[in-house]
């Protein structure tokens, strides 16, 4: 690992330090909706800082960028969620929503499937679940919510169309992604196949730093909570944007 990278690394290691240290169960308090929410997303958003760390170090970078899209999708909502407590409310229905278009998918999967492997009584099992959740939807009003909501309430549009976006278009498995796995001459010959290129590391960890940045300074804005350090991860992110910013200009 180049000294560039170590430096992000050992910043997104000490990301996770701070909420660790700051964010106790015992001393924050759990009743309002947007901690309810928040507290569980802020535990969630340390396991992905420690796995994208864990896998770059692998040099799994695109499994790395994998597990950062989801960083970023955890920062809008706690964002969101941070900004209001009604979109709390909204965000816990939506689980109704999201259990009611899954349950609606199955069931017609089956009913679709010229050999079912799930029995008659299965099937209306699951046929008087999905009655009781429209039921529970429709008496809370709950709507599915997408990464675009979140972001959207958050004030992140910006970043979920070009981070997120860019992130997003490789979880999928495209015909563009195979490129990275291609070895070409300048006539795009395809001379080999093997490991996928990396691209640019240092980034992928200089995007993880600001997202954690981004979640640590909501939470703590929540929960009251002053964490002087953050001041510290602020400026050597401060300084390694400007490096990178540099080095793309000159590039």
């Amino acid at each position: 690992m180049d000294p560039i990278e170590d430096a992000l690394s050992k910043t997104l290691d000490h990301t996770i330090y701070l909420a660790k240290k700051s964010f106790k169960t015992d001393s924050i308090g759990l009743k309002e909706p947007q901690k309810l929410c928040v507290a569980p997303l802020l535990i969630r958003s340390c396991h992905k800082a420690h796995a994208i760390n864990i896998l770059v170090k692998e040099r799994l970078i695109e499994e790395a960028e994998t597990i950062l899209r989801i960083l970023v999708e955890i920062s809008f909502v706690i964002c969101a969620i941070c900004k209001e407590e009604e979109f709390a409310l909204k965000y816990g229905r939506s689980a109704w929503a999201q259990k009611m278009r899954e349950l609606s998918d199955l069931t017609e999967g089956i009913k679709r499937m010229k050999s079912s492997p799930v029995s008659p009584e299965q099937v209306a099992h699951m046929e008087a679940q999905l009655v009781a959740v429209r039921a529970k939807v429709k008496q809370l009003n709950a709507q599915k919510l997408l990464a675009k909501d979140y972001a959207e309430k958050a004030d992140l549009l910006a970043i979920y169309y070009t981070t997120y976006a860019k992130l997003s278009s490789s979880v999928h498995s495209g015909p563009e992604d195979l490129e990275r796995f291609f070895d070409m001459d300048q006539k795009t010959k395809i001379l080999k196949i093997g490991r996928p290129k990396e691209g640019r590391v240092d980034v992928l960890l200089w995007t993880a730093v600001e997202t954690m940045l981004r979640i640590l300074k909501a939470s703590s804005a929540l929960f009251g909570i002053t964490i002087p350090e953050l001041e510290g991860v602020e400026r050597i992110y401060a300084n390694m944007t400007a490096k990178l910013m540099s080095e793309r200009k000159s590039s």
